[in-house]
């Protein structure tokens, strides 16, 4: 199965110039969901790791069901705001704007080993905001795994550990 074929292309989304990529077909496909989530636990190869950061919103998608697969704890990235008892809060300039991010008190511990889990890697900046605030409480990033990947931004010469995609799209 060729998982891009799933991806949704919006043009001029969410502004004018803006290919959007689309997981939405994707994810409601079954056969193309599972392949991705199987997909993506491959690339995580045999990481060692404690929990999986995943970003708001779209990342919990793929975050949740990877760390119930392998059996690790689950750090959810709320943007600011969104959180009844929020740590830290990080911000960072991205593709569409500035982004900020919090996790809940307490769900990063000194030394632990996360991977950071979220649809698309455009410039990194989302994904480094997660890096940092995992650094921020201690803990070590191993890694960062992404369904769709936008080559040619190289969003990954930024972050933490290896960075691995399912699909790749240059722009």
């Amino acid at each position: 199965m060729d998982l891009k074929k799933c991806v949704g292309i919006v043009k001029d989304y969410p502004k004018k110039g803006i290919s959007f990529k689309d997981i939405s077909p994707l994810c409601a496909d079954k056969k193309a969901f599972k392949k991705m989530i199987d997909e993506m636990i491959r690339l995580i190869g045999d990481a060692k790791f404690d929990k999986i950061i995943a970003a708001d919103a779209r990342g919990f998608i793929f975050g949740s069901v990877i760390a119930y697969q392998l059996g690790k704890g689950l750090v959810i990235a709320r943007k600011t705001g969104k959180l009844p008892n929020p740590g830290k809060t990080i911000s960072s300039k991205c593709e569409y704007g500035n982004i900020s991010f919090q996790v809940g008190k307490g769900t990063i511990k000194a030394g632990d080993r996360c991977i950071v889990v979220d649809d698309l890697l455009a410039t990194g900046g989302s994904a480094k905001v997660l890096d940092d605030l995992c650094k921020h409480y201690k803990g070590k990033v191993v890694g960062n795994i992404f369904a769709i990947e936008l080559t040619d931004l190289k969003g990954g010469e930024i972050l933490e550990g290896f960075t691995r995609s399912v699909i790749q799209y240059k722009i």
